[in-house]
């Protein structure tokens, strides 16, 4: 558990004597923090929450550094096992710099990538959560018929989609995708998922007004 920390000038002193390792050195670094994020963001989808989110915290100058020579040297694998890793402890920490992270490895991978699904969910989030609701809809829609592990329970693609529906007064189809994903959850005993695709249910029901219905979802939810 225990860290240290250099200050920023000593930092950049040391590692330009690093000499010719040095680049060796920094895609280690990188793909120990890609691996860290991919563990972490898992745990946050159990009772570990909230160590989980610690040190995603105590790692994010480190992610931020990693994802930073990823992209500078072209390592896609890293910048998207990162990107994939971090909506569901960055986005609602509002590290909004994961949104330009998000958005630089989708347009520098293709469908092709094992990552592309979290890729175009990450990237679809983090322009939702800037407004930015037809860059959201493209980044979504790119995963469109393709298979994948998504990792972060904030950032499926259909999910961002239907949420720019529902903003956009298509209640209606918000309504019947998150009534399917429950339903989904619910059958394979995903109680996460459940809780959070039956709290949306709610939202929908009780924007188009049917308020005993959409108390009772809240209910299902809560407990």
């Amino acid at each position: 558990r225990t860290r240290y920390r250099l200050l920023e000038t000593i930092r950049r002193f040391a590692i330009t004597h690093l000499g010719e390792d040095g680049p060796a050195v920094q895609e280690r670094h990188a793909r120990h923090f890609a691996g860290l994020a991919e563990v972490e963001a898992a745990r946050l989808l159990t009772d570990e929450e909230g160590d989980a989110i610690v040190e995603l915290s105590l790692a994010h100058d480190n992610l931020r550094s990693a994802i930073n020579f990823a992209m500078e040297t072209g390592d896609t694998d890293s910048a998207s096992r990162i990107v994939a890793s971090l909506p569901d402890g960055g986005y609602w920490r509002s590290r909004n710099e994961v949104v330009g992270w998000a958005q630089w490895v989708w347009e520098n991978i293709t469908p092709s990538d094992p990552w592309w699904r979290a890729v175009c969910g990450s990237a679809a989030r983090g322009a939702w959560m800037e407004g930015r609701f037809d860059d959201a809809l493209r980044f979504g829609g790119g995963a469109a018929g393709i298979s994948g592990t998504v990792i972060a329970l904030c950032a499926h693609p259909e999910d961002v989609i239907s949420d720019i529906a529902l903003y956009r007064g298509d209640t209606q189809t918000a309504l019947e995708h998150y009534s399917a994903v429950a339903a989904e959850a619910n059958e394979h005993e995903d109680r996460l998922t459940g809780v959070w695709a039956t709290y949306y249910v709610a939202v929908t029901i009780a924007v188009l007004g049917r308020t005993a219905e959409a108390r009772d979802a809240a209910g299902r939810a809560l407990a």
